[in-house]
């Protein structure tokens, strides 16, 4: 879809929106334009569905391999972050059991609380003119 966005001549990028690191700093890149008063950008993050649109929907065994043992972007940031010595696997799996502990709680929170009040689901929702 870039090619739509540049016949408004407006800067395009397309960017591997698996490698959280690159796509990090292309938003970057776009957020200075822009703030620098430049107009608008346009990004396209190339990517896949992790789930499909319904339960039934059929993919070949070999595309969800590739993209999800091959392409996860969760992986390849895991990947990076060690082979650059920012930090060693044994702190990233940590870091990792601390927030599926935080998530956990959280889940825990909500399912316990009490269902919310059908009644106020509109509430402030339109202006009632």
């Amino acid at each position: 879809i870039v090619d739509l966005a540049r016949g408004y001549g407006m800067p395009c990028v397309i960017v591997d929106g698996n490698d959280i690191e690159l796509a990090y700093a292309e938003v970057q890149k776009a957020i200075e334009y822009i703030r620098a008063g430049n107009g608008p950008y346009f990004l396209e993050f190339k990517t896949w569905r992790w789930q499909g649109l319904f339960s039934g929907e059929f993919r070949p065994p070999e595309e969800v391999k590739y993209w999800k043992e091959e392409r996860d972007p969760m992986r390849l940031a895991r990947e990076k972050i060690v082979a650059n010595s920012a930090m060693t696997a044994e702190d990233l799996k940590r870091i990792e059991a601390e927030v599926k502990a935080e998530i956990d709680q959280w889940i825990n929170f909500a399912k316990g609380s009490p269902m919310p009040d059908p009644a106020k689901a509109t509430a402030d929702v339109y202006v009632g003119w």
